[in-house]
């Protein structure tokens, strides 16, 4: 039961600056990566699973308390990976329940 609860939900943000009407990937101003757990396991699988990356299901994690400051004030485009995060959780937590 202790390794379910030490997997974790990690979503990425990832700053962009407009050049020439393009979003062009940025250096970061701090940590971009930050946890969203308790959120997206609280939705259940089927629904965390329709938090898409490159999208505004997973845009709007950024607006959670767990984001880093600089990210949620962040001035110009981004995106947030969460995707591969998400199907890792509950694949983890599928296979821990089946060994319990």
């Amino acid at each position: 039961m202790q390794s379910i609860i030490a997997k974790r939900i990690v979503a990425t943000f990832h700053p962009q600056a407009w050049v020439n009407n393009h979003a062009v990937d940025v250096d970061a101003q701090g940590e971009c990566q930050f946890d969203v757990t308790e959120y997206v396991s609280a939705l259940g699988e089927e629904k965390a699973s329709a938090i898409k990356d490159y999208s505004d299901s997973s845009d709007d994690l950024v607006s959670f308390a767990q984001a880093p400051e600089w990210a949620k004030n962040w001035p110009g485009p981004f995106f947030v990976t969460v995707e591969q995060s998400i199907d890792e959780y509950f694949k983890f937590a599928d296979v821990a329940w089946d060994w319990l």
